[in-house]
């Protein structure tokens, strides 16, 4: 009898005739909590001096927070189309990722971080694009609460 099919048959006697494994898990889980969440971002534009504050509700569902790429906070206010890559999650950075952005005001790039709990969080991201020569650069701060079960 090899060595493995010793350790086979001690592993079956110890745990009363079966043995099992658990899955690796295919990605980190987001830390949010499902249901329904009250998002808040306030944008800034180095080029001018007003601010911009967009507020709304979204509902994650399980699947949802399983993926931190499914949780990362969404441009609003922007009129872009954003692509998130590079997304690393855990640790204490939380959730990081970078950010390439396409609109009618040009492409714009930058990164993100989010640093999620249960029942709240907060992100930030920053962008750059090109205006007329100079640099235009755009911060958000979005803050996260969880509200409860989604309607």
């Amino acid at each position: 009898m090899t060595d493995r099919a010793r350790l086979l048959l001690v592993l079956v006697a110890l745990t009363g005739g079966t043995v099992s494994a658990q899955p690796a898990p295919i990605t980190a889980h987001s830390g949010l909590k499902p249901g329904s969440w009250e998002i808040s971002t306030v944008v800034e534009f180095s080029d001018t001096a007003t601010n911009k504050t967009v507020t709304s509700k979204l509902c994650y569902l399980p699947e949802d927070v399983a993926s931190p790429s499914r949780v990362l906070p969404p441009q609003r206010g922007l009129g872009v189309q954003c692509l998130a890559s590079e997304i690393k999650a855990g640790g204490e950075t939380g959730i990081a990722w970078k950010l390439n952005c396409k609109g009618k005001e040009g492409t714009m790039n930058g990164s993100g971080a989010m640093k999620p709990g249960p029942t709240a969080y907060s992100a930030e991201v920053r962008l750059e694009r090109k205006a007329g020569g100079k640099v235009v650069k755009i911060d958000e701060k979005t803050k996260g609460r969880w509200l409860g079960t989604c309607p």
